[in-house]
C-alpha cells in the first residue's frame, strides 16, 4: 500500500503569453520504508 500516491501532476508557471511547463503529468508512488528524492535545476 502506498503512503503517497501522486497521479498526473502538472506544474505551470508564467501567464498565457509566456507559459512554462515545469512538470508535465508525472505519476509516482512512495511505499512505507521507501525514500524518494527529486532533483532539478533552479
Amino acid at each position: 500500500m502506498a503512503l503517497l500516491d501522486v497521479k498526473e501532476l502538472s506544474v505551470h508557471f508564467g501567464d498565457k503569453k509566456t507559459p512554462f511547463k515545469a512538470v508535465d503529468r508525472i505519476s509516482y508512488q512512495v511505499a512505507q520504508g521507501e525514500v524518494l528524492g527529486i532533483v532539478g535545476e533552479s
